[in-house]
Order: structure tokens, then C-alpha cells, then sequence
């Protein structure tokens, strides 16, 4: 029972935040840039403004990435220490 709980409290932080913002900061720090429907409407502006929405679009993600992973790692640390210190309250009584 206790490995349930821990590989839950850990296993499902790993699966909700980290790789989804590991999977943000590699498309975007990636070689490729990866083209959707909201790229071709930008497809029609000057390429000076082209560029400047695919820099803040980009810097965008990069940032969601970023906060997805350390949100993910606090949660992730807190989480751990509550179900160690649950259980071994449990062991306790």
C-alpha cells in the first residue's frame, strides 16, 4: 500500500507537469520549428512583424516550459515528503 502511494504522489506530478513542459522547452529550443494553423494567419503580416510575433510566441512556450518543469518539481518535492512523513506516521500508531 505504501509503494502505491508513493509511486502516485510521484508518478502522476511526473506525468501532469514535468514531461509536458519538457515536451514545450524541446519543440521550442529545438532545430525545427513546428508550423500550425496560427502560423499561417502570421504568414500574411510584413516580415518584420512575422518575426516579432514568432519571437514572442516562442518566448512564450519557452517560459510555459520552464514554469511547468519547476512547478512540477516543487509538487513533486512536496508531495514525496508528505506521503514519507504519512507513512511513517502511519507506522508510529
Amino acid at each position: 500500500m505504501q509503494v502505491f502511494s508513493i509511486v502516485g504522489s510521484t508518478g502522476g506530478v511526473l506525468v501532469i507537469f514535468i514531461i509536458p513542459g519538457f515536451i514545450l522547452l524541446k519543440n521550442k529550443l529545438g532545430e525545427g520549428v513546428v508550423a500550425n494553423s496560427e502560423d499561417s494567419e502570421a504568414l500574411e503580416q510584413p516580415q518584420e512583424e512575422l518575426t516579432l510575433v514568432n519571437k514572442v510566441r516562442s518566448s512564450a512556450r519557452i517560459g510555459a516550459g520552464f514554469l511547468l518543469v519547476c512547478f512540477g518539481c516543487l509538487i513533486f518535492c512536496v508531495t514525496a515528503y508528505v506521503t514519507i512523513v504519512g507513512i511513517n506516521n502511519i507506522d508510529d500508531r
